[in-house]
C-alpha cells in the first residue's frame, strides 16, 4: 500500500532525478555526501534549501582538495558547528540538530518540537541522495550554480564581514547563500 509518506518520498526522488545529469555512476554513499547534506541542511535550512544550495557547498569543498578525504577534512574544519567534535557548551539553532541527521532518516536529536519530523524526513532523504550523487561525480542539471568554485559561502548577514576581509564575490545562481573567494594571499 502506498502511504502518504512513501508517495512524498517517491515524488522527492523523482524530482531529485531531474536535478542531476545521469552519468552511469553507481550510487555513492560517502562520508562526504552525508557531510555536505548536513551542512546544507544547516546553512540554507532543511525547509528552504534547494539543490543549488547543496551544490554551492560541494563546489567549495571540492576546491579544497583532490580527494573526498581532503574535501571532508576541509569541510569539517570549515563547518565545525555541524561536523566537528562536540563541544562542552550547548549547541543552539540549526547546529543542535543538523549534526544528528542520519542516513536512515531518523528524527535527529534536538529537532524542534514545533516542526513535525515526518514532514521533513522525505526532504532530508532526497537532499542526502542528491549530495551523495554530487560526491559521486554527478553534475547538477543545468550546470553548477556558481560560475567558479568558491572558497567559502555566506548568507546576507556575512556580506559585510566578507568585504572587510577582502573576499571577492562569486556569481552564483538560485542559491540562498553567496559564494566568496578568499584574497589571493589567503588561499588554502
Amino acid at each position: 500500500m502506498l502511504t502518504k509518506e512513501r508517495a512524498t518520498i517517491i515524488l522527492a526522488l523523482i524530482a531529485l532525478a531531474h536535478t542531476v545529469e545521469a552519468q552511469d555512476l553507481p550510487p555513492a554513499e560517502s562520508a562526504l555526501g552525508l557531510a555536505v547534506a548536513r551542512v546544507c541542511a544547516n546553512e540554507a535550512s532543511l525547509q528552504r534549501a534547494t539543490p543549488a544550495d547543496c551544490a554551492l557547498i560541494y563546489q567549495a569543498a571540492r576546491r579544497h582538495g583532490d580527494t573526498q578525504e581532503e574535501q571532508l577534512r576541509w569541510l569539517t574544519n570549515h563547518s565545525s558547528c555541524v561536523l566537528g567534535p562536540r563541544r562542552r557548551h550547548r549547541l543552539r539553532g540549526n547546529c543542535a540538530w543538523s549534526r544528528n541527521l542520519t542516513r536512515e532518516g531518523t528524527r535527529p536529536q534536538s529537532w524542534p518540537t514545533v516542526s513535525p519530523w515526518r514532514r521533513y524526513k522525505p526532504r532530508w532523504l532526497a537532499m542526502l541522495a542528491y549530495c551523495d550523487a554530487l560526491a559521486g561525480g554527478a553534475i547538477p542539471a543545468g550546470g553548477w550554480p556558481c560560475e567558479r568554485d568558491p572558497d567559502t559561502w555566506g548568507g546576507h548577514m556575512d556580506h559585510g564581514r566578507a568585504r572587510r576581509l577582502g573576499y571577492t564575490r562569486v556569481t552564483c545562481h538560485r542559491t540562498a547563500n553567496t559564494g566568496w573567494m578568499y584574497p589571493a594571499w589567503n588561499r588554502d
